[in-house]
């Protein structure tokens, strides 16, 4: 089921129309967790309050269709019974948008790594210990030995119970790294159905798989730009530029990250080299699995590349073409 649902390793559309736009709004209390609505199913929910007469302006998020930013929003909010409290829209940003489209094609289109949701299916040898555990209840109930019947029955239930907790494959979270030489840097982070962005990881560009899939962003009015994203059975990517990058790759060295896994290609041969710590040469060849499909697929031929892959809490996965 989890492999039948997986979105592809599909690239990003060089024309698409980024799912995410920044609107300049005024907020005038009072008003409690006011919420923004521009494209039905997808909504702007900020936590906060504003006191009577108080009066802020914020960038917001907003999320948007492939007509883009355009309109009004409708706004909502509670804690004000009177009426009294106003919001209004003063302008649409484009600053992210136009930072986005300065970048090289190369560098906006690469291919997505697999966003899964999470595999709760039971394991086939569960089913198989259910089902024998079932024959034998059977026939000891046909021999009358109904005191042994109960334990196994109880059993089975608690085996299948249990069953989605134990074998079951979390949503796994996604950070990639796209570098090419000249370019800078471009930072993918991606989840299954919701993902958290901090405010120094805001996006310049936001995608779904489905493309309408319906989002919803939470925000705090204090501090609009920390994001957290859901949109149910989709995937989510965000992009932005990193900066500072993470640094520069060559074969003399680098200063990215403490590699545990890299494959490099030179001259239109690939090769595995293992680990590469910070600040040493490139490694010697030596036999290993060859590098994920999604991660090799989809490159132009000719220039250097190399991949990697970091630990940590959620890996980064590299990807740098040199000249």
């Amino acid at each position: 089921m989890r492999r039948a649902l997986a979105v592809l390793a599909l690239a990003l559309p060089a024309g698409a129309q980024s799912r995410l736009a920044w609107a300049r709004c005024e907020l005038c209390g009072p008003m409690e967790s006011p919420v923004l609505e521009l494209v039905a199913g997808s909504r702007t929910e900020l936590s906060g309050a504003l006191l009577p007469g108080e009066r802020v302006e914020r960038l917001l998020p907003v999320v948007v269709d492939a007509l883009g930013a355009r309109g009004e929003p409708r706004w909502s909010w509670g804690g004000d019974a009177e009426h009294e409290g106003k919001a209004r829209l003063l302008a649409w940003t484009h600053a992210a948008e136009e930072r986005w489209n300065t970048l090289p094609p190369g560098l906006r289109t690469r291919p997505r790594p697999p966003v899964l949701p999470a595999d709760t299916t039971p394991p086939l040898a569960l089913f198989l210990l259910l089902g024998g555990a079932a024959l034998a209840s059977v026939a000891l109930a046909r021999r009358g030995r109904i005191a042994f019947v109960l334990p196994a029955l109880a059993g089975c239930a608690l085996a299948w119970g249990f069953s989605g907790v134990g074998g079951a494959v979390a949503a796994q979270d996604w950070i990639v790294l796209e570098g090419q030489a000249g370019s800078g840097w471009v930072e993918l982070r991606a989840g299954w159905e919701s993902l958290e962005l901090p405010a120094l990881a805001t996006p310049l560009w936001l995608a779904s798989e489905p493309e309408a899939a319906p989002i919803t962003i939470r925000a705090s009015l204090a501090n609009p730009e920390a994001l957290r994203l859901h949109a149910s059975a989709a995937a989510l990517f965000a992009y932005r530029v990193p900066e500072p990058g993470p640094g520069a790759i060559a074969e003399s060295g680098q200063d990215c990250a403490d590699f545990e896994a890299l494959w490099w290609r030179a001259e239109g041969e690939w090769s595995y080299r293992g680990a590469w710590k910070r600040g040493e040469p490139l490694p010697p060849a030596i036999p290993g699995a060859p590098a994920p499909g999604w991660l090799a697929t989809g490159l132009p031929q000719g220039p250097r590349v190399c991949l990697g892959r970091a630990a940590g809490g959620t890996p980064r996965w590299f990807r740098d073409l040199g000249p």
